[in-house]
């Protein structure tokens, strides 16, 4: 009986400690804007090497690297939320991109806890 109560209390005190105990996913915030050499005169799609940033982005996608990514209705400017990559790996990651390189677009990276994260409605999500 004692040693069935001294177990449960073990257990019971595990959980409680580490029930609360989560520790926050970290993240890089990047945030896309336009670089030096972006034309204002043709449309974003129409920009130099947009096409490949896009696929460059579809691609780290694919990987399970962005978590989400969404654009300012404002300005255009895109933000994209990463995981699984340090402020190192993802510069020199973002390197590679042609759009990055040639400064169509340039970028701000911020290291983020990731604090709460939801799910899109069915309905409302329209990527496959």
């Amino acid at each position: 009986m004692i040693k069935t109560l001294i177990i449960f209390i073990v257990i019971a005190c595990n959980c409680f400690t580490f029930a609360h105990y989560k520790t926050n996913p970290k993240a890089v915030q990047i945030e896309f804007k336009n670089g030096s050499n972006w034309n204002d005169k043709v449309s974003y799609k129409k920009q130099k090497h947009i096409g490949e940033h896009i696929q460059f982005l579809k691609e780290l996608f694919r990987k399970k690297n962005i978590l989400m990514n969404y654009v300012f209705e404002e300005s255009g400017h895109s933000v994209v939320l990463m995981q699984g990559m340090n402020l190192k790996e993802l510069t020199q990651t973002l390197q590679t991109n042609k759009a990055v390189k040639d400064k169509v677009i340039d970028y701000v990276l911020k290291p983020v806890n990731v604090t709460m994260f939801g799910q899109l409605r069915k309905k409302e999500h329209k990527h496959k």
